[in-house]
């Protein structure tokens, strides 16, 4: 069974409350979305329902698409 450092399960809570999916995070580290989704309900996080989980992709899109891009600014 994985066992996550502490580090680490600071690393994905932050990364979902940040929008990230379960599936997105299972899939970088080769576990499933059921591990993932355990581990974060054992830290106190609700986990997103579906549309939940929609609206949180689209606002991360359009948060990337209107930030200014820094390289190049002088």
């Amino acid at each position: 069974m994985w066992q996550p450092t502490h580090a680490q399960t600071q690393e994905i809570v932050a990364q979902y409350l940040n929008g990230a999916s379960t599936v997105t995070l299972a899939e970088g580290l080769g576990l499933s979305r059921e591990t993932i989704a355990a581990l974060l309900r054992r830290n106190g996080v609700e986990i997103r329902g579906r549309s939940e989980a929609i609206l949180a992709v689209g606002a991360r899109r359009r948060r990337w698409r209107y930030e200014p891009q820094q390289e190049g600014i002088s």
